[in-house]
């Protein structure tokens, strides 16, 4: 098998190209990519990617609970902390580079099938503090807990690579064939904040609604 392999590798660099994957990978094999038994042509064929989502979910990256007595609605300012560091990633599950023009495809792909406007490969939630800004009030007779926040909705899964490429058999025949190779990504979305008083009920969002579980 290591003599077939070899032969292959030169009739390959022979003809200036640069050989695929020589037979089929098994599946499990995460340092390689998966031949396909689809034959394609490499001038017809579209290269594309296949993004699952696996899980979607609200993120509180700042929080801070305060007591507020009665008061009328107004404007209040107040410096929440860092709780969490959220960071968008894409990367293949074997030992190679997926490049930005197709992460940025992941992540488009991503955000279509979330609905969420999902930040890039690279961002990062990096404040340690920030100020929240909202418009709050107290109508009860005693003291009430606010909770101030700042948080986003969370998206991670998994992809696949389609592409075709060359395929050698051991006899030196020459075919073309997709392949695919499987990664993983994750992002967030632009953050939403403002501050909720504990047990006031009323419609919420996700994030408002994490942030209530949290601080309350």
């Amino acid at each position: 098998m290591r003599r077939h392999l070899i032969t292959s590798l030169i009739i390959g660099l022979c003809a200036g190209v640069t050989p695929a994957v020589v037979g089929p990978a098994p599946a499990s094999a995460a340092d390689q990519p998966v031949r396909t038994d689809q034959k394609c042509r490499p001038k017809k064929y579209d290269n594309h990617y296949r993004v699952v989502t696996k899980d979607k979910k609200p993120v509180v990256t700042h929080l801070r609970a305060f007591a507020m007595p009665p008061s009328s609605s107004h404007k209040v300012t107040k410096t929440v902390s860092k709780q969490t560091r959220l960071r968008a990633q894409v990367s293949y599950d074997m030992q190679s580079e997926i490049g930005v023009s197709g992460a940025a495809k992941v992540i488009a792909k991503a955000s279509a099938s979330t609905h969420l406007s999902l930040q890039s490969s690279g961002s990062r939630t990096v404040k340690t503090k920030v100020k929240v800004t909202d418009r709050i009030s107290n109508p009860t007779k005693k003291n009430a807990q606010f909770v101030f926040f700042r948080g986003n909705m969370t998206a991670k899964g998994a992809f696949r690579y389609y592409y075709c490429s060359m395929y050698y058999t051991p006899t030196g025949n020459v075919g073309y064939f997709v392949y695919y190779k499987t990664g993983k990504w994750r992002s967030f979305a632009v953050y939403s904040d403002g501050a909720a008083r504990c047990g006031a009920g009323g419609a919420v969002n996700a994030v408002t609604k994490a942030a209530l579980s949290q601080g309350c």
